[in-house]
């Protein structure tokens, strides 16, 4: 008898090192496939920056800012005829580019400050363009500084990438002639498309285009305030300051036309929400759990499902994480089970313990 016991005992421990031995050898390969991950998600992070940053900077150079459109209308006059009269439309972008816009016809059409351009060799730098370029540029350097300190230092290095690459495309892009110059309604189209797929890129693969993005990051992460609503008081304010300053009721419509367009078009690419419930059926419980945990430091609920028609017994993995992580927890996940079936559902609120983290 205490031979059978001793042989059982014996069996436990076996059955105990083993497992340790699992788990230890599970965690060292999720180790050396999130070093690898890693590493690939900041490169392909770097690349997105500059591709939805020269995408951003084609559309306010090339689309809206300093092309302003010449638009005749017939007019009756004194003697019963028609003469034609000519109107410029100036449209605006939004955040911290569309504040120095504004910035820029303030004084150029209130105060009669104009200022000059540059010239480079054989390239000429147009006033405008020059004066928007150091705007965002410096008008951001308080903003890096929250960032730093408010949000983290990753963060804020992305969004330094993105600003000087912004600054250096909307000073020094050759400018192309579109020919649209009589055409303000598809300028404000076609340059509210490009700025809200520019921006619907860096926001999808979780990277910072500077501006009121760190705005946003320090209210979400500091004070749980939603920016949404913030965002558009801002963008309306910097829409009616310029209608008001050129004395147009059409700048006022043709910008809020590129807000709307730019909006829906980075509303889908990249979810408007800021939160994803994420569900996970999976055979490989113990590598789903361990990755989720201690790679994207998330707590996890586990339920035991059966498949109806293959009778097979399996884990379902619920899990709250950002918008930003999930780009991050797929690409892992495809490693550790490629054959798991995972749905992620927008979550509008969330209340109770949930750590709220940057996007770096």
């Amino acid at each position: 008898m205490n031979k059978d016991q001793n042989k059982t005992k014996l069996t436990v421990e076996e059955q105990k090192v083993l497992r340790e031995q699992k788990a230890k050898e599970t965690k060292e390969r999720l180790d050396n496939l999130w070093n690898q991950n890693k590493t690939f998600v900041e490169v392909k992070r770097i690349v997105a920056i500059l591709v939805s940053t020269i995408i951003y900077g084609i559309g306010l150079s090339w689309f809206i800012n300093g092309i302003d459109r010449e638009i005749f209308t017939q007019v009756a006059s004194p003697d019963g005829g028609f003469s034609t009269v000519s109107n410029t439309i100036t449209i605006y972008t939004g955040g911290v580019a569309g504040i120095g816009q504004v910035v820029y016809d303030l004084f150029n059409t209130v105060f009669g400050i104009p200022f000059g351009g540059l010239k480079l060799g054989s390239v000429n730098i147009d006033g405008r363009d020059l004066f928007l370029s150091l705007f965002v540029f410096f008008g951001n350097v308080p903003l890096f500084v929250l960032g730093w300190f408010g949000v983290s230092k990753k963060f804020t290095i992305y969004s330094i990438i993105s600003v000087v690459t912004q600054s250096l495309l909307i000073g020094f892009i050759p400018r192309v002639p579109t020919g649209l110059s009589q055409e303000p309604f598809i300028s404000a189209v076609i340059g509210g498309m490009l700025i809200g797929v520019g921006t619907g890129i860096a926001l999808r693969f979780g990277t910072s285009t500077g501006g009121l993005d760190i705005v946003a990051q320090y209210l979400s992460l500091r004070k749980g305030i939603s920016f949404g609503m913030i965002s558009l008081l801002i963008n309306l304010a910097i829409c009616l300051s310029g209608g008001i300053i050129l004395g147009s009721l059409a700048v006022i419509s043709y910008t809020i036309i590129r807000l709307i367009v730019g909006t829906i078009m980075t509303d889908k690419i990249h979810t408007g929400y800021n939160y994803q419930a994420i569900n996970i059926i999976t055979k490989h419980k113990e590598e789903v759990v361990e990755l989720i945990l201690h790679k994207i430091y998330r707590g996890v609920t586990l339920v035991n499902v059966v498949g109806a028609y293959t009778k097979e017994e399996k884990t379902m993995i619920y899990v709250v994480i950002s918008s930003y992580e999930l780009h991050n927890l797929l690409n892992a996940l495809r490693k550790v089970d490629k054959d798991a079936f995972v749905t992620a559902t927008p979550v509008k609120n969330i209340y109770g313990a949930f750590a709220r983290k940057t996007i770096a």
